[in-house]
C-alpha cells in the first residue's frame, strides 16, 4: 500500500460521486475514463454483494462496513409525540470509520479553525 498521499481536487466540487471516483483513478493511472468506471462498478459491486450476503468490509485505515441487527422497539411519531409507533427488527448498514480517517477529519477542523 502507498503511504503517500495522492492529491486530489473533486471534479463535482463538495460533492464525490461515483463517476468523479473514476476520473481520478483515471487520472492517477493513466487509462480511459471508461476502464476506471468499469473498474469502480466492479469494486462497488463487490462492497454491495459482500454486505447483502451479510459480510463485513474492511478498508484499511479507511473504516469498516457492516450490516447490523436492530432489535424491534417502539418510537414515537415526532408529528405526534403522544402517539407510539412500532418499530419491527430490521437489518442496517453500519459504517465506522476507522480512527487515520476520524484524526485526519480533526486535523484538518482544527487547521481550518486556525486560518479563521
Amino acid at each position: 500500500m502507498r503511504k503517500d498521499k495522492i492529491k486530489t481536487t473533486l471534479p463535482n466540487g463538495d460533492t464525490l460521486t461515483k463517476r468523479g471516483l473514476a476520473q481520478i483513478v483515471a487520472d492517477k493511472t493513466n487509462v480511459k475514463l471508461q476502464d476506471a468506471l468499469f473498474t469502480v462498478q466492479v469494486a462497488l459491486d463487490a462492497v454491495f454483494n459482500s454486505l447483502i450476503n451479510g459480510k463485513r468490509v474492511e478498508f484499511r485505515e479507511f473504516g469498516v462496513f457492516e450490516v447490523v441487527t436492530r432489535k424491534a422497539r417502539i418510537g414515537r411519531n415526532p408529528r405526534q409525540p403522544d402517539q407510539l409507533v412500532d418499530i419491527p427488527k430490521h437489518r442496517d448498514v453500519r459504517f465506522r470509520p476507522s480512527d487515520a480517517l476520524v484524526g485526519s477529519i480533526k486535523k484538518r477542523i482544527r487547521a481550518k479553525s486556525k486560518k479563521d
